[in-house]
């Protein structure tokens, strides 16, 4: 599925949850910071991978914007066969991206929307991350 980075909206998404997650673990986890900053100014800046949208999945989660059973949708959805499905989770997590800033702003170390969320285990389950990683779909900016 070559079109999830050729299309600017989704690709802008991609763009804006790696800066955005790279904050969140700059905090207390130095590792995963690590591995953001891979995604966001690093060696691998451009590529998509599934744990990115599984992680936003999680903090949407988090504030009670999804459900677990939501989630193991989405989840089934980008590991599916049918490339229009990775494209449709990218937008509804779009939306609901949009929502939780919009009701809790981005995340920063001083909003105190955020004060709670523990990047690990809240965010980053090494199951769930394990099923997204192993996923068929590894994009980069010039298709597979």
């Amino acid at each position: 599925m070559k079109s999830i980075l050729k299309n600017k909206k989704t690709k802008n998404l991609i763009t804006e949850i790696c800066k955005e997650h790279h904050e969140m673990c700059k905090v207390k986890d130095r590792s995963m910071a690590y591995l953001w900053y891979m995604y966001t100014k690093g060696t691998k800046s451009g590529d998509f991978q599934p744990f990115m949208f599984l992680a936003e999945i999680k903090v949407l989660i988090y504030f009670n914007y999804l459900e677990s059973e939501q989630k193991d949708n989405l989840i089934n959805m980008m590991i599916s066969n049918d490339e229009d499905n990775l494209y449709m989770v990218a937008l509804i997590i779009l939306e609901l991206r949009k929502q939780r800033i919009k009701e809790k702003g981005v995340f920063t170390p001083e909003n105190i929307n955020y004060k709670d969320l523990s990047y690990v285990p809240h965010v980053i389950n090494f199951d769930e991350m394990g099923k997204a990683l192993k996923s068929r779909y590894t994009f980069k900016e010039d298709g597979y």
